[in-house]
């Protein structure tokens, strides 16, 4: 052999061991976006998912590591994952009345007239609060056959109106009284008393039957008796009602 190729073949030898000892430039770092950097050199293609090394681990981990790698974003998606599976985490329900409340993972409701239905043909927790009022679901009052407008609230005055709360009913109390005078009917007498306190323009008064107008009679200033404008004769029948005042 020559010389020449003697130096030629150490020469090749000479690189072949370079080639062996230098790591190859792969050209990437680190950072957000997937990265920095340009490709890899001295390659033609992409390296096929097959040919990738398998974690057999396969933890889930949060929180930035030290040593940041593909991995680790795989960690952090499999954190993700069990958070979702297991129902927990930071999105809960977030209720919005009057100012926002934190957000809960868990929404519980209380009270009597509460029914929670799950309906899992429509994903959907169903929640209906009865009574209460509310658009369409408020009282509906009939007087003397006519029905008024439905509204949300029901208001009660008058001096002869109770109304008491007697959980889980609201109780309404209407003193309304009855009463026969006709054993004061004498033929001479046109004034009448009564055993309770009449409430100002609730008195009705029934002479014989036939109920007499608000014009014929005038009511002590005790509200507890009144005096008609004619005298009842001996015999007849005297009935009132009103509404009491307590």
């Amino acid at each position: 052999m020559n010389t020449f190729s003697k130096e030629l073949f150490q020469y090749l030898e000479s690189l072949k061991r370079q080639i062996e000892i230098k790591p190859a430039v792969l050209g990437g770092t680190t950072g957000s976006g997937g990265g920095t950097g340009g490709p890899p050199a001295g390659f033609v293609g992409q390296l096929s998912q097959i040919n990738v090394t398998y974690d057999l681990s396969e933890i889930g981990a949060s929180g930035i590591s030290a040593t940041p790698s593909l991995l680790d974003n795989l960690n952090h998606i499999r954190y993700r994952l069990d958070v979702v599976e297991s129902g927990g985490g930071e999105s809960g329900h977030t209720i919005v009345y009057g100012s926002g409340f934190p957000s809960r993972t868990y929404l519980e409701f209380a009270g009597s007239g509460v029914i929670v239905t799950d309906v899992p043909g429509e994903d959907t927790t169903l929640v209906t609060i009865s009574g209460g009022g509310g658009t369409g679901d408020g009282h509906i009052i009939i007087y003397e056959d006519e029905e008024f407008t439905q509204r949300d609230y029901l208001e009660f005055v008058g001096n002869s109106v109770i109304v008491a709360d007697n959980n889980p009913n609201t109780v309404v109390t209407i003193n309304t009284y009855i009463e026969d005078l006709s054993s004061q009917v004498n033929g001479v007498a046109s004034g009448f008393s009564v055993s309770g306190i009449i409430s100002e323009d609730t008195l009705g008064i029934y002479y014989n039957g036939l109920r007499e107008l608000s014009s014929s009679y005038i009511l002590d200033e005790d509200y507890q008796g009144f005096v008609l404008d004619f005298v009842p004769e001996n015999g007849t029948n005297l009935l009132v009602e009103y509404f009491g005042i307590e």
